[in-house]
């Protein structure tokens, strides 16, 4: 056997990180994802959740087949309301620290999967993901809690589920799912979305947490309609206090409060109807309103005033106005404003994840690459590095 020493952004550079050859967690399968630190814009993104998926179609259609389960040639052997149970995330080479992750998607005989791993990712070097599967006696899912796959602040979320079965859950904590007036599944972005028309819509009318101070709009919406419409609006049912992220009659996006705030920040692309997918993005904070269109910061316009709201509405207006022809997908709701550094790298990650990151060919155990930590300084030190062991 031969063993080198080597830091580990040379590591990572010319071997990349890989399962050990041996573990002892019992899992049947590992596999390593490692996000490219230059698509995490400027700084480094705290609690951050990074979408993953594989076996599906368009940007999600990597494939890693022991996502199916066992009868249809993979690696899982227990599902649980959907959601394999025998499959884990951690942030250590033993398998043994978790992360928190949800399951958004998940086919069992496709092997069909989105997941949401929250974890800080670097701007400097790869963050490193273990995803482990097949484990017969793990018949728990061990991701944690509803909501806890998001940092604090995350209000609501909806992946919409598969391109053929709609799912109106909501991924935080508060269980804002929605209530579906003839809307359909279709092809999203990530996974599925939901179709929707003038008279298909979905919303509920339960409070929300509190907007007053600062917020976060997202969507990803298709569409080819010219008119106004509505993405996602937060407000009561009566119409008051409505926050809004909406792609306007000449194509712009646009952001604003309609229930008494002072302007409306309206981007400068004029493209958001023509029937390509795109990430819109607005927030309030102190500086006023700002809209984002596919990862980039369009218009900023100051305002004095956001009122509180209750209630979420997808693809129209609370009384029925500005209706989406076309197809949502990915909506989340946040309490805080986030930053540009923030939308550019959601943005980065979730219009082509497979560039975002990258993954080695799931292995067995007695193969792969065995490497460790060694500690210590290092005669030559370069910032941010470790020094690791490799053995062949």
């Amino acid at each position: 056997m031969r063993t080198i020493f080597l830091s580990l952004l040379l590591a990572q550079s010319v071997f990349g990180v890989t399962c050990p050859a041996n573990w002892a967690n019992g899992y049947s399968k590992c596999f390593v994802l490692t996000v490219d630190p230059t698509k995490v814009q400027n700084t480094d993104q705290t609690n951050y959740t990074t979408t993953a998926c594989f076996n599906g179609s368009g940007v999600c259609s990597e494939s890693h087949p022991e996502f199916k389960v066992t009868g249809s040639g993979g690696s899982v052997t227990s599902v649980v309301s959907g959601v394999p149970t025998d499959v884990i995330v951690t942030s250590d080479s033993a398998g043994v620290v978790l992360d928190s992750w949800a399951v958004d998607v998940y086919n069992s005989t496709t092997g069909e999967i989105v997941f949401k791993v929250k974890r800080t990712v670097s701007h400097t070097v790869g963050t490193v993901f273990y995803f482990w599967i097949g484990k017969s006696s793990a018949t728990t899912f061990q991701g944690g809690s509803v909501g806890s796959a998001y940092d604090s602040g995350f209000c609501f979320g909806y992946g919409f589920g598969d391109s053929s079965t709609l799912s109106l859950a909501d991924l935080s904590s508060a269980g804002l799912t929605l209530t579906n007036t003839s809307s359909v599944a279709g092809a999203g972005q990530i996974g599925g979305g939901i179709v929707t028309t003038s008279t298909h819509f979905a919303n509920t009318t339960s409070s929300i947490c509190s907007l007053p101070s600062g917020w976060t709009l997202v969507g990803w919406l298709k569409t080819s309609t010219t008119t106004e419409h509505v993405i996602v609006k937060v407000s009561t049912d009566t119409g008051a206090g409505q926050e809004y992220l909406i792609c306007n009659a000449a194509g712009k996006v646009q952001v604003g409060d309609s229930g008494g705030g002072s302007g409306r920040a309206i981007g400068t692309s004029t493209t958001c109807h023509d029937n390509n997918w795109h990430m819109v993005v607005g927030t309030f904070d102190a500086g006023g309103f700002h809209a984002y269109y596919d990862g980039a910061l369009e218009a900023t316009q100051a305002a004095s005033k956001v009122n509180t709201a209750n209630g979420i509405w997808i693809s129209r207006q609370s009384d029925g106005t500005s209706p989406l022809t076309g197809t949502v997908d990915e909506v989340q709701g946040w309490s805080s404003a986030q930053t540009a550094d923030w939308v550019k790298t959601i943005f980065n990650n979730q219009s082509s994840p497979s560039t975002f990151y990258s993954t080695t060919a799931a292995v067995s155990p007695s193969g792969g690459i065995h490497h460790k930590v060694i500690t210590g300084k290092l005669e030559y030190p370069i910032p941010h590095a470790k020094l690791y062991e490799i053995s062949f």
